[in-house]
């Protein structure tokens, strides 16, 4: 008497023939792991077709079989690859973003899976995000593959002192930052320390860690004072409390200028807001020499993450301010960018 087999046809369509069964009437554990395996391609195939037509054929005809990839599923097409796994909505990705993934790896790569399909993103960019990261790109960009940044600011130069009284030949300047992402996360107002007998042409190399978290942008206000008498500490505190505020209260401001959460001017917005409070507190004993607001963009973000850094009076930067000004005196900070 024949034993028991599992026929698949090329359609994935299972036929069992029955013969004796295994010790104590048990399916034998080949033949279950074969129905599984043909039932799970079933269901792949069922929800890609189903996410072809949602997408209304767009992806275009099939040129390949259904293929197994780690724990799941993809087949390609002529503009791109849906994939599946047990579980989870089938995903479409495509163009730029599809051929860096497959270059990459596709699953099998440290992106993971996909997440999500490509969507509209800042600036008038494309993104695809997966399990560990995402493929950035825009219309003069390569795709960029990319996990978490982080930002950090790098140090400051001196273009002009301020005008000094007769007791003093030297600046001695610091900066205080504002830093409020557009991610949903605590804002900041990290500072410098006091630089001591700065003069124009003079540099200060530091390392303060502003911002690490996903590449979406933050709005940076620096306004920059020259020490005399008072506490720097609590002016931080006071900036800190100012920008706490504006976190809270930033769709609102957004909304006044007519931006949403993730725009630029979204965080234009919320740095106008934040400069005029700044301004508010300058009743201080140490000088305000000036202040600058601007924002670091998605784009910013992600395409300055692996470019090679630049070098300024020893300085290693990616990005610098505008010009502080005031008091006579002109001073630039600079910021460095980079993947986690």
């Amino acid at each position: 008497m024949p034993h028991s087999r599992i026929v698949i046809s090329p359609r994935d369509r299972v036929t069992v023939i029955r013969g004796p069964q295994g010790p104590g009437g048990t399916i034998p554990a080949a033949l279950e792991r074969a129905l599984l395996e043909a039932a799970r391609r079933r269901k792949a195939d069922e929800e890609i077709n189903r996410k072809w037509t949602s997408l209304g054929g767009a992806p275009g005809n099939p040129t390949g079989d259904l293929l197994a990839i780690g724990d799941g599923f993809y087949r390609e097409y002529v503009h791109g690859s849906i994939y599946y796994r047990p579980g989870v909505t089938p995903f479409y990705v495509y163009g730029a973003i599809g051929e860096k993934y497959t270059q990459l790896g596709g699953p099998s790569s440290w992106l993971g899976w996909p997440t999500s399909d490509e969507q509209p993103f800042d600036e008038g960019g494309r993104i695809s995000k997966f399990q560990y990261g995402a493929i950035y790109w825009w219309h003069d960009t390569e795709a960029i593959p990319l996990g978490d940044v982080v930002v950090r600011y790098t140090g400051l130069a001196c273009f002009g002192e301020t005008d000094h009284d007769q007791f003093s030949s030297a600046d001695e300047p610091y900066v205080i930052f504002g830093v409020v992402p557009v991610v949903p996360m605590d804002p900041s107002a990290p500072r410098t320390v006091i630089y001591e007998d700065v003069d124009a042409g003079d540099s200060r190399i530091d390392n303060i860690e502003l911002y690490r978290g996903l590449p979406y942008g933050l709005s940076l206000t620096a306004a920059l004072y020259e020490h005399d008498f008072s506490d720097p500490e609590k002016m931080r505190r006071e900036i800190q409390e100012v920008i706490d505020v504006a976190i809270k209260s930033g769709e609102e401001l957004a909304k006044q200028e007519g931006a949403s959460s993730g725009e630029v001017g979204f965080w234009a917005a919320i740095g106008k807001w934040v400069a005029e409070r700044i301004l508010e507190l300058m009743d201080l004993e140490d000088d305000f020499v000036g202040q600058v607001t601007f924002p670091v963009t998605a784009k910013n973000m992600v395409t300055m993450a692996y470019s090679p850094a630049k070098d300024f009076r020893a300085i290693q930067w990616d990005m610098d301010s505008p010009l502080i000004t005031g008091d006579g005196a002109s001073y630039k900070v600079y910021l460095d960018i980079k993947a986690v």
